[in-house]
């Protein structure tokens, strides 16, 4: 259906800005998206969206990850598998940034 599309597409441009904004306020300076990503509606206006082996590009090294985002009419609700830099901050048991940036 057009409107699906039209929505799917709208979500997926939302969470590659959102994960580009996170990774900026973490402190890489390039992300790189593949083309392998993939979109599942879990409801009428809402998009579970995970990119795999998105790339993050810092001054000293670059990291893969898995990156997930939730899309909920629109606005990103939740952004998930952003690495760390460094040894500060808060991190998940895999060593991810987790830090509710993006939650209700």
């Amino acid at each position: 259906d057009r409107e699906v599309s039209r929505l799917s597409r709208a979500a997926l441009q939302a969470c590659r800005r959102a994960v580009t904004q996170e990774a900026y306020r973490v402190g890489y300076r390039d992300v790189d998206f593949d083309d392998d990503r993939r979109v599942r509606q879990t409801g009428a206006y809402r998009f579970s969206i995970r990119y795999d082996d998105v790339e993050f590009e810092g001054r000293r090294r670059a990291v893969e990850s898995n990156v997930s985002c939730t899309v909920r009419r629109g606005n990103v609700a939740a952004v998930r598998g952003v690495p760390l830099q460094g040894r500060d901050g808060k991190k998940d048991k895999h060593g991810r940034a987790d830090n509710d940036r993006y939650r209700y």
